[in-house]
């Protein structure tokens, strides 16, 4: 592997690691069955992962509730996992 395509490997890393922190990349297969995540509330989410949503500062600009950047949040979290 050349310096070059280890310094892109790296890279891509520390990026999706910098933008999927507290986005549930690191939730078990097994609960992402089906068409898309299934959490029923955010509690339930809190429970099963033992993270907290948070909402981004986007949302928030936007004026959705927290209900609806919890939807976002479990269809971004199926179209990464789905990639």
């Amino acid at each position: 592997m050349s310096g070059e395509d280890r310094l892109s490997e790296l890279l891509d890393k520390i990026v999706n690691q910098a933008f999927n922190d507290g986005f549930g990349q690191d939730l078990p297969d097994d609960m992402l069955s089906g068409s898309m995540p299934k959490y029923s509330s955010i509690q339930e989410y809190t429970e099963r992962t033992g993270k907290r949503f948070r909402m981004t500062k986007k949302q928030t600009d936007r004026g959705l509730t927290r209900e609806a950047s919890f939807d976002e949040f479990q269809q971004n979290l199926f179209k990464r996992k789905n990639k």
